[in-house]
């Protein structure tokens, strides 16, 4: 097995020693697991930006070393940086190709990058979730849902012109995209319900998100149309009706399709700020 033989040639020279993957896996270590998990978020400020493939970098006693794009290792020793980097050469000539085929670097997109999607409406009873996408806590949506919704307290004429937003959640460390629109009922006060769609995304790639302010506005302004079409369709005789399982369903696979669209959005690891 090919981490068998790894772990092999390092002991050789170190005796403790983790082989892990760039999202934090382990996939051999010497090293108790809480050591490494503690570790992890220096290595990830230093994959973002300063360890490339091939690198050395010492932080006495940690020694990081970059071997693919996907696959790294840590060392826990005083040793030289000479002895170090002889041990590395020869490790990369021998194994560094095979496990790059084995291990490769997962693309990163927006889909993968984001957490979880949500569409709200504000009826009668006041902002609730009508429908998410992935599987989260019920708490966590309703949290969600009326934070969304709680950016038209201001607003007279509510969510009148559709607007798109970047809302941070500080201490969550999220960063939100947040569409505002209207779902147009007769029966609802003012013609119309305000309505919003919640996508979730880590704060540190606020940067990014910023650059498809024009692609979230199309697609959002498409999945609009859709979510309130498909609310009329199965609300018409009762705009008040509790939320039915199967509409769920319904309002679950358009937030999928937002999911889907976002795949083409290929991302640059190195923009992510830490």
């Amino acid at each position: 097995m090919l981490i068998q033989e790894c772990s092999e040639f390092i002991e050789d020279a170190f005796s403790k020693y983790a082989i892990i993957l760039k999202d934090g896996s382990i996939l051999k270590t010497s090293i108790d697991k809480d050591s490494v998990d503690k570790i992890f978020p220096v290595l990830e400020k230093l994959l973002m930006k300063d360890l490339k493939v091939g690198d050395l970098l010492l932080k006495s006693p940690v020694i990081f070393f970059r071997v693919t794009e996907n696959v790294l290792v840590i060392l826990l020793s005083r040793a030289h940086q000479n002895v170090v980097q002889t041990m590395f050469d020869v490790f990369c000539e021998r194994y560094a190709l095979r496990l790059d085929q084995e291990f490769p670097a997962l693309e990163l997109d927006l889909q993968t990058l984001s957490k979880f999607t949500i569409f709200s409406l504000s009826r009668q009873a006041g902002p609730e979730p009508i429908g998410w996408w992935e599987n989260i806590d019920e708490d966590i949506v309703f949290k969600y849902s009326t934070s969304s919704l709680l950016l038209l307290l201001n607003e007279i004429d509510g969510a009148s012109a559709r607007t798109l937003n970047f809302h941070p959640f500080i201490s969550d460390k999220y960063m939100s995209v947040i569409f505002l629109f209207q779902v147009q009922a007769p029966e609802a006060r003012g013609e119309a319900f305000d309505a919003s769609i919640l996508i979730m995304f880590d704060y540190s790639i606020r940067n990014i998100l910023y650059k498809y302010n024009d692609q979230f506005e199309q697609i959002l302004n498409e999945t609009a149309d859709k979510l309130a079409a498909t609310f009329i369709a199965d609300y018409a005789e009762n705009i008040q009706a509790p939320i039915r399982p199967e509409s769920r369903k319904k309002f679950a696979l358009i937030l999928k399709g937002v999911q889907n669209q976002l795949k083409q959005f290929k991302i640059d690891p190195t923009e992510i700020k830490i």
